[in-house]
């Protein structure tokens, strides 16, 4: 997550939330695993992006 600021090595605080807007970074759990990642949806679709990047490359 360079492109948010965020380095291999930082601390990063989180808030809990219920939802997330569209280009937000967000803490999530995938199969167990903590994540740090873009929101993205299109359409009825979710993504997790690991890196910055425009909806549009996908």
């Amino acid at each position: 997550m360079e492109g948010a600021g965020i380095s291999s090595g930082d601390f990063v605080i989180v808030r809990p939330q219920n939802s997330a807007e569209p280009g937000q970074i967000i803490l999530a759990s995938v199969d167990g695993d903590l994540t740090i990642e873009r929101y993205e949806k299109m359409g009825k679709r979710t993504y997790l992006f690991f890196r910055e990047c425009k909806v549009s490359d996908y």
